[in-house]
């Protein structure tokens, strides 16, 4: 047999036992006199027995409503947490936020969209990925992040893009560097020393445009890039929207021309999946940056 279980009619039970007056229970609960009497007769209707005790001043439980009570009290305040967690996560005050993005958006615009989301709600969890265009698509695929924040380099019909802001790739080069004199375009990297990102954002420019351009030195982070180019150990591509975030004091950025220079980054989720409330927020965040 399935039960009929009615929160309403467990609360207000609940109240009448803690506040030991039906007036106040219905004033707790909002409702009028007659109508908290009423969910309480049908509750000892629903189980049969008969669980207060009343008179014209004050009510007590009977021994089988006492029991009762002592049955529900704690599984009515798990519903209520429960309820209230729900509907903190629905807000985006609680829960998770589990995104993938480029290694050279998270030192910048990620990492300061995260900090005004933090503010906003400080209770979401956030779990931040630093992945390649490729990576992040295979981590929104499988669900491993909620979302990325990236290049669509390759159209997927698991996936939805949406645009948001672009950037430029610059030749980042020492003041005074030969290679600030000529044109600022993939063929003129040939004549000198790369230093290149792994599965940075100049790998796709660089293959796609077809530049006859062998990289002298591989590094993964851009700061390492930075300081071989200081040393003189040759030139760098970074995208724009790092650059403000390093120091390149005596150094030139040049945004190059050409194709395959600039490229579209924005969010990157399965297709027909629905945000969460968090993931809306943080969004509308990179929306506003944009």
């Amino acid at each position: 047999m399935t039960a009929h279980i009615k929160y309403r009619q467990l609360k207000a039970f609940a109240l009448v036992v803690e506040l030991g007056s039906f007036k106040a229970a219905a004033d707790r609960l909002a409702v009028t006199q007659p109508s908290l009497s009423a969910l309480v007769k049908d509750l000892e209707e629903d189980l049969g027995v008969a669980l207060l005790e009343r008179s014209t001043r004050s009510c007590r439980t009977t021994p089988a409503g006492a029991g009762f009570y002592d049955e529900i009290k704690g599984a009515v305040d798990h519903l209520e947490d429960a309820y209230e967690h729900a509907r903190e996560i629905g807000a985006g005050n609680r829960g998770k936020l589990s995104l993938a993005a480029l290694p050279s958006l998270c030192s910048g615009l990620i990492v300061d969209k995260l900090a005004q989301f933090q503010r906003l709600h400080p209770g979401v969890r956030i779990s931040l990925s630093e992945r390649g265009h490729e990576q992040i698509q295979d981590a929104v695929r499988r669900a491993d992040v909620e979302f990325g924040v990236g290049s669509m380099l390759r159209a997927s019909p698991e996936l939805s893009f949406e645009p948001v802001f672009s950037d430029h790739l610059m030749i980042v080069a020492p003041l005074g560097h030969p290679v600030l004199k000529l044109k600022p375009a993939w063929k003129s990297l040939a004549r000198f020393p790369l230093v290149y990102m792994m599965a940075g954002p100049a790998e796709h420019g660089l293959r796609a445009g077809n530049a006859q351009v062998e990289p002298v030195f591989e590094v993964e982070q851009a700061s390492t890039a930075l300081a071989m180019v200081r040393q003189g150990m040759g030139v760098t591509v970074l995208p724009s929207s790092i650059v403000p975030n390093l120091v390149t004091d005596g150094l030139a950025c040049v945004p190059i021309v050409g194709k395959f220079t600039t490229r579209q980054l924005g969010i990157i989720r399965r297709r027909n999946s629905r945000p969460s409330a968090s993931a809306a927020a943080f969004a509308q965040l990179l929306r506003a940056a944009a």
